[in-house]
């Protein structure tokens, strides 16, 4: 049953996940939101002005993306070291139970 619940978890409904599954939506979102920008903005210079500002426009979307996805990374790695925290204390109650 434990082995169970740790390989099939919900990251909604996890306290330690839900900020990576939030910030994995967002994440998503972003990435289809610039895309949509970067197309719409090669459409408009093609048509209004000369391709060299689209060059500005897919500059801004990278660093926009580059810097939600440092945030992402960020709270992945605090997911990852709360859980490694977590196990370790297990290991050392057991450890503690079976020495004595």
């Amino acid at each position: 049953m434990v082995v169970q619940r740790l390989q099939h978890f919900d990251p909604v409904r996890e306290p330690h996940l839900r900020a990576v599954w939030t910030w994995m939506c967002l994440l998503s979102a972003a990435g289809v939101g610039a895309l949509t920008v970067c197309v719409a903005c090669l459409v408009v210079f093609y048509l209004r002005a000369h391709l060299g500002w689209t060059m500005l426009s897919n500059q801004a979307a990278i660093v926009a993306m580059r810097l939600l996805a440092g945030f992402y990374e960020a709270r992945v790695r605090a997911a990852v070291g709360k859980i490694n925290n977590d196990q370790h204390k297990v290991i050392i109650i057991i450890i503690i139970l079976f020495a004595q």
